[in-house]
């Protein structure tokens, strides 16, 4: 097609402005130059992926194909294991057609619908306990299975633990990128981007402040840490809705105060906001029940009263007023508390 010829389309159609010049020139053409660079066939650690399913067979092939076609190889390095949740949907037949391709690097479960943590907590027990599994990864993230990864993603995350030989570094947090699928628009604008100002920015955890971390799909946990706290170890909570991600890491870092965490602004995570307004975050009033104040930010602040702390650190504190402060924000001139008591409202 003419120059002149694809202007006037562009002019009949403003829209195809943005797909033109994004869509199908920056980011399809970043990975081209990504995938034509050498893979690296053996990392320095192994990475395990724990996700849990439900109904999402709409999107299971940009996710496998996203993990599948990593820099860091995958038949080498990742191992998927995907528990589905009880989907009615066809989510467990497009599984079992990867897993026919891959049977070493993806592992199915099925268990009757109880909510995305206990989903996790099945898959991170397998990881744990399975002969066939224990001991072989270095590293878990908790990719979720709506969403996609940049094809630098393992790699990025990998060359830093290889430059970075510290056995002290209990948590990688990685870079999260909005994907709006209605518009077809990736937009780097999430509140916290503040974290990825650098390349690689490293802190020990009992100064991590403001560098708060709620996402486990955006970050990846040391596995031997895990297996080593002796005190409580870290779950996700099945009683709580939304919150559980920010629970499950603030139990970890809590009582690893002596460990470091990596904030790494090149491993790029691209976070789906569905066209049909079903993501997660775009459900949260419906997340605030009872048991979010109850199970979560108050189990989170007495742990003082379980002798693990002297005092609640300044990172978990900001972790629940950021949490709060979007439900606050939507709901404070709305009758949206008529399920708390007074006491709870105080």
């Amino acid at each position: 097609m003419s120059l002149q010829k694809k202007i006037n389309k562009l002019k009949r159609e403003p829209k195809l402005f943005f797909k033109d010049m994004f869509l199908k020139r920056y980011i399809p053409l970043k990975n081209k130059v990504k995938s034509a660079t050498p893979k690296k066939k053996y990392g320095y650690c192994k990475y395990a992926i724990v996700s849990a399913v439900y109904n999402v067979e709409k999107y299971l092939d940009d996710y496998f194909k996203s993990i599948i076609n990593q820099r860091l190889d995958f038949k080498n390095n990742i191992h998927i294991i995907l528990v589905d949740d009880g989907s009615i949907d066809n989510s467990a037949n497009i599984i079992k057609k990867y897993q026919k391709k891959y049977p070493k690097n993806i592992t199915y479960i099925y268990k009757e619908n109880g909510g995305q943590a206990s989903a996790r907590n099945l898959g991170l027990k397998l990881l744990q306990e399975d002969p066939n599994l224990k001991d072989k990864f270095t590293w878990v993230t908790f990719t979720d299975p709506d969403d996609f990864v940049d094809i630098d993603y393992f790699y990025e995350v990998d060359e830093f633990l290889a430059k970075n030989r510290d056995d002290s570094i209990s948590m990688i947090a990685c870079n999260l990128i909005f994907y709006f699928e209605k518009h077809e628009a990736y937009k780097d604008t999430h509140p916290l981007k503040f974290k990825f100002q650098e390349n690689i920015t490293i802190l020990p955890n009992s100064n991590l402040n403001k560098n708060i971390q709620l996402s486990v799909a955006t970050a990846f946990v040391n596995l031997n840490i895990i297996k080593n706290t002796k005190q409580i170890k870290p779950i996700f909570n099945e009683e709580i809705v939304n919150f559980e991600d920010a629970y499950f890491l603030n139990l970890l870092l809590i009582q690893n105060l002596n460990k470091k965490s990596a904030f790494l602004k090149n491993a790029k995570y691209y976070y789906r906001k569905r066209g049909d307004g079903s993501s997660t975050l775009d459900n949260i009033e419906a997340a605030y029940k009872k048991q979010l104040i109850k199970s979560g930010y108050l189990l989170l602040l007495l742990l003082q009263n379980e002798e693990l702390l002297k005092s609640i650190p300044v990172f978990t504190q900001q972790t629940i007023l950021y949490d709060l402060i979007w439900f606050i924000k939507d709901n404070i001139n709305k009758d949206n508390f008529s399920f708390y008591s007074n006491e709870e409202k105080e």
